[in-house]
C-alpha cells in the first residue's frame, strides 16, 4: 500500500522530488487522485457576529434630486440574530442646498417650485446578508467582505409635514480589522407629500 510506505516508518530519506521518480504509474495516479479528493480548508471568520451589537456611522448625499442637493448624516445601530440577520434601528439629519437649477426655473418663470425637503428620518429595519467572502491584497492581507440587502419602516419629517416612510437598501461592507469596517450603502426611500398647486 502507497499510503502505509509513505507514512511514519517511512524508512526512506530521499527528497520527496526522488521517491516521485521511482513510483509507478498506476501509484503516480494514486497519489494524483489522493490530491484531488483532498479537502481544502477555507480561513476561519477572524469574528463572529451572532448575538453582538453593531454601530454605523453614515454620511451621503443624494443622487435623483436635480432641484436639491441633499447631504444626510446619520447612524445605525443593529442587533445580530445569527451570522446572517439582523435588525436595526436607523437615523438620519438632513442639510438642504438649492442647485443651479432650482434657481434657473426662479429666474426662467418667475415661479418658486415647492419640493419635497426632508429634515429627518428614523427607521426601524431587518437587514440579511446572503454573499460573504474574502479578497487578498498584495498576497499579504486577507479582507472579509459581505453583501447585505435590508427593508424598514420609518418616519420621515419635511419642512411641509411628516411621513410614514419605506425604507429599501443593499450595502457592501468591507472588514479592516476586528472592530472597524468601510461600508458603500444605497438606500431607496418612499414617501408621499402632497405640495400646493399654487407654485407662485
Amino acid at each position: 500500500d502507497f499510503l502505509k510506505d509513505s507514512g511514519k516508518g517511512d524508512s526512506d530519506s530521499r527528497p520527496i522530488s526522488q521517491k516521485a521518480k521511482s513510483l509507478t504509474q498506476s501509484e503516480l495516479e494514486e497519489v494524483r487522485r489522493l490530491e484531488n479528493e483532498r479537502v481544502w480548508v477555507l480561513q476561519r471568520r477572524p469574528f463572529l457576529k451572532s448575538d453582538r451589537f453593531e454601530l454605523n456611522t453614515q454620511l451621503g448625499q443624494n443622487i435623483n434630486d436635480p432641484l436639491v442637493n441633499l447631504y444626510t448624516l446619520g447612524g445605525q445601530v443593529n442587533y445580530y440574530l445569527n451570522e446572517q440577520m439582523a435588525i436595526g434601528l436607523r437615523g438620519t439629519y438632513t442639510l438642504n442646498t438649492e442647485t443651479n437649477a432650482f434657481d434657473d426655473v426662479v429666474q426662467d418663470y418667475q415661479v418658486f417650485p415647492q419640493v419635497s425637503r426632508p429634515i429627518w428620518s428614523s427607521s426601524l429595519n431587518f437587514q440579511y446578508v446572503p454573499v460573504y467572502g474574502k479578497f487578498s491584497l498584495f498576497q499579504t492581507w486577507i479582507f472579509p467582505w459581505e453583501l447585505s440587502v435590508r427593508g424598514g419602516l420609518g418616519w420621515l419629517q419635511t419642512f411641509i409635514d411628516g411621513h410614514v416612510l419605506v425604507t429599501l437598501g443593499a450595502g457592501q461592507q468591507f472588514f479592516l480589522n476586528r472592530w472597524l469596517a468601510f461600508n458603500i450603502d444605497l438606500d431607496y426611500q418612499v414617501f408621499q407629500e402632497v405640495t400646493s398647486a399654487n407654485s407662485n
